[in-house]
């Protein structure tokens, strides 16, 4: 149950952030899932929030999500070490070249060449990489 702290928190959050909050959020009881043993909440797909909140110099809980599904899905497994320690988080959510190379890597797996895989997510992407 949120606290009313947290209720005015999200309220403050436009209704994008509010939607990437929640498809953060934690069920029900039991132990936290850590991608560092390869487990995050299930849920819906987030909508793609658009290719201004990826590059350098940006820092945003939608980096965040990218992070943690390519490590998730295997293929940033180089960054999972990082995350292990509660420092790690705050460090995810800034784009960094670690990140971009492993969103290439995702698309040139998905058989995208060229400026197709560039290492920025794009719509297609972002739908590929969360239906995998």
């Amino acid at each position: 149950m949120r606290t009313v702290r947290q209720t005015r928190c999200l309220a403050l959050l436009g209704p994008r952030r509010r939607a990437a909050h929640r498809s953060l959020a934690l069920r029900g009881p039991g132990p936290r899932p850590h991608p560092s043993r390869g487990d995050l909440p299930t849920g819906p797909a987030p909508e793609y929030p658009g290719r201004e909140h990826f590059g350098p110099g940006r820092a945003n809980i939608w980096i965040l999500l990218l992070r943690l599904k390519l490590i998730t899905t295997g293929w940033a497994p180089e960054q999972r070490k990082s995350l292990e320690q509660y420092a790690g988080w705050e460090a995810a959510r800034q784009w960094d070249d670690a990140l971009r190379a492993a969103c290439t890597r995702f698309q040139l797996g998905q058989g995208r060449r060229g400026d197709r895989a560039d290492g920025y997510p794009d719509a297609e992407t972002w739908r590929t990489l969360w239906a995998s």
